[in-house]
């Protein structure tokens, strides 16, 4: 069982994990709006990039929700096999069950919006609004 799943797993993570062409589309798709030779979301592809250090997990969490907003379905892309589909909701009440401690990076899709949140293992976030590619 891959690394991620089996975290969400054992920490009660509703998700449905994409499989096989259409977990790599999403994540090809989601390493577009990353940037290229630094941590971060590319400046070519996202525009009105904001940046928060995560130094408390309620202040992140409502930096999340003021930005990302609670409804509808999401993409969490860690990597090429290994993309989850989520209630937004579940991104803003769980984040941190997610992410913390910082190990990996994730690019967050949001599926309403064209809004884009990269998660780095720096525990940095960052939100922005992807330009069509």
């Amino acid at each position: 069982m891959k690394y991620h799943i089996r975290e969400f797993e054992e920490n009660g993570l509703q998700a449905h994990w994409l499989e096989g062409d259409k977990a790599r589309q999403v994540h090809s798709y989601a390493l577009e709006f990353s940037a290229k030779g630094r941590v971060g979301l590319s400046i070519d592809t996202v525009t009105d990039i904001e940046a928060h250090t995560i130094d408390s997990e309620s202040t992140a969490r409502d930096w999340i929700r003021k930005r990302f907003g609670d409804h509808g379905k999401i993409h969490v892309v860690f990597g090429p096999d290994e993309v989850a589909v989520i209630d937004a909701r579940l991104l803003i009440d769980r984040w941190q069950d997610m992410f913390l401690p910082g190990r990996d990076d994730a690019v967050v899709l949001n599926l309403q919006d064209n809004s884009v949140l990269l998660f780095s293992h720096e525990e940095i976030l960052e939100y922005g609004l992807r330009i069509d590619v």
